[in-house]
């Protein structure tokens, strides 16, 4: 009940309009690989062209997580009840880090098409590509390594829902207030 719990509330969070963008813990950052370009046109006052691309990349994650709630609530009904007792007793994520070893391949498979259609819906690639031409006009820099960004993208994505479920996790561990039912409160008074 409390993993149902975390994950719907960090489907929820994540999957609403700028559920990425607006959220620090998971706002998915200018790809660390090209943060020269990022660097040169904040520089010169091109701030918005960055902005703008940062904000399309977190809103192709946000119409991404969808799916991953029925594959996280799958693995949550296989969960035996062995596994349920080592997450129980295994500390303030350990609910989360069965998840991640359970589900991090097949939301890699799920999440990915999801998120190369809303790049390219948005034009986010194109977007990328534009920008670092102009880096290489500005700076009369070599092109920078390619960074694929629908993987990127994806990776990041998948972090933040973990990021979220822990976040919640430990919410229902260490505070009273956020257990929310009977058995909640049963279970989590116990420990």
């Amino acid at each position: 009940e409390a993993l149902g719990i975390g994950i719907d509330a960090a489907i929820r969070s994540a999957g609403r309009k700028d559920g990425f963008s607006d959220n620090p813990a998971i706002k998915i950052p200018f790809p660390k690989k090209l943060a020269a370009v990022e660097d040169s046109f904040r520089k010169v006052g091109l701030d918005s062209a960055v902005d703008q691309f940062d904000l399309d990349m977190n809103h192709a994650a946000e119409s991404a997580v969808p799916p991953a709630r029925e594959l996280l609530l799958k693995a949550l009904k296989k969960m035996r009840f062995e596994d349920a007792r080592q997450v129980l007793a295994g500390g303030d994520t350990a609910a989360t880090r069965y998840f991640r070893e359970k589900t991090s391949q097949a939301l890699i498979e799920a999440l990915k098409p999801e998120i190369q259609k809303a790049l390219i819906k948005d034009k986010v690639s194109q977007q990328l590509d534009d920008l670092v031409k102009r880096y290489q006009t500005i700076t009369l820099s070599p092109r920078p390594d390619p960074v694929p960004l629908d993987h990127y993208v994806t990776e990041q994505t998948i972090e933040g829902l973990f990021t979220l479920i822990a976040e919640e996790e430990r919410r229902i561990r260490n505070d009273p207030a956020a257990r929310s039912t009977e058995r909640l409160k049963k279970v989590f008074g116990a420990l």
